[in-house]
């Protein structure tokens, strides 16, 4: 038996049929290579029928290749996907995508111009502003644009250039002297701000997937059992088990919250309600710290809303914390200037 280089032994009768897999594989995937690069794009069925390789063996070849980037998806023909090797565009197709793209974005400045100026209002100036900057923002990004070292129309780009900075500083001053119609938001007013999702445009493709960053962890007394295991899995250290012990709130426990704790929990919760002679009014706050007793708190200014906390936590039902997709900026600044 054959020795490998960590000490291992090799049955030469096993491995040979291990090898004569793989180097089969490695020709066909070298075939289907080959036949893409001279072809163009390919389907799986295209495939089969030129290299009379099975369309299963293909497919499973084809799944690896794109996952190794040898291959891409470029589209697809008659149902099947068409695959096709990776391609450094030319000078020629570098300047046509160029080109084209910014064509499209000329005709729709040239569009909104034409419409703002049949009845042209002053607050359509930032508008009209917007669209004279998209010419000059093209006219520079053309003046890049060269085939065989020439620059593309640069008589006509050179003739612009002046017209188009001086109707775009015209606009842009005179928007400067309008009065301002922004509606005054102060920061009290940005208490509940709703955290946006992906972009419309990729939510069929990624689901339920909000902005990363932003909202706020919700805590639920009733449900938490102190075990500080959110606190010990933050990665920002940004929620603490603080030493306090919120008795009236306790007291405001439903005995269906208390049934879901575990029994040793709800009975000790039970039994502090049954002992008490009157309904207390304040928090006791511990010497040291206790887990299996205390409070939960969460600085939002450290807090990026990864949902470590929410997914490690223990607690009973949907546990303890929930990520609301709400953002409170003023208790943001609160906690900002709380620590300057």
């Amino acid at each position: 038996m054959d020795v490998t280089v960590y000490g291992g032994r090799i049955d030469p009768e096993a491995t040979k049929p291990m090898m004569k897999k793989f180097l089969q594989d490695e020709v066909e995937r070298g075939a289907i290579l080959a036949l893409v690069r001279e072809k163009g794009p390919l389907t799986s069925k295209n495939l089969t029928e030129q290299t009379n390789i099975p369309q299963d063996k293909v497919f499973l070849h084809l799944v690896q290749m794109k996952r190794n980037e040898e291959l891409v998806i470029v589209g697809e023909d008659h149902g099947y996907v068409l695959y096709d090797v990776l391609r450094t565009p030319t000078e020629a197709e570098v300047t046509i995508q160029t080109v084209s793209n910014t064509v499209l974005q000329l005709a729709q400045a040239k569009r909104e111009i034409e419409t703002l100026l049949v009845d042209l209002k002053a607050k359509d100036i930032g508008k009209l502003a917007g669209a004279l900057e998209t010419f000059s923002r093209s006219r520079d990004k053309l003046t890049k644009v060269s085939i065989h070292g020439s620059t593309v129309a640069e008589t006509i780009l050179s003739e612009v250039e002046e017209k188009i900075r001086v109707a775009v500083l015209l606009a842009i001053r005179t928007r400067a002297k309008l009065p301002s119609t922004r509606p005054k938001v102060t920061v009290e007013d940005l208490t509940d701000v709703d955290v946006p999702s992906v972009l419309e445009e990729y939510k069929s493709q990624m689901g339920y997937a909000p902005l990363l960053g932003f909202g706020t962890i919700e805590w639920t007394h009733s449900r938490c059992l102190s075990c500080k295991s959110c606190e010990l899995d933050c990665p920002e250290d940004a929620i603490k088990l603080t030493p306090v012990l919120r008795i009236p709130e306790m007291f405001e426990f439903t005995d269906e919250a208390l049934d879901e704790l575990p029994i040793n929990r709800g009975l000790l919760y039970k039994t502090v309600k049954s002992l008490a002679t009157t309904k207390p009014t304040d928090n006791i706050v511990l010497e040291k710290e206790s887990p299996g007793f205390g409070s939960v708190e969460v600085d939002l200014w450290l807090c990026v809303a990864c949902r470590t906390c929410v997914r490690r936590c223990p607690g009973p039902t949907e546990g303890a914390l929930v990520l609301e997709l709400k953002w409170s900026l003023p208790e943001v600044v609160r906690q900002i200037t709380s620590q300057m």
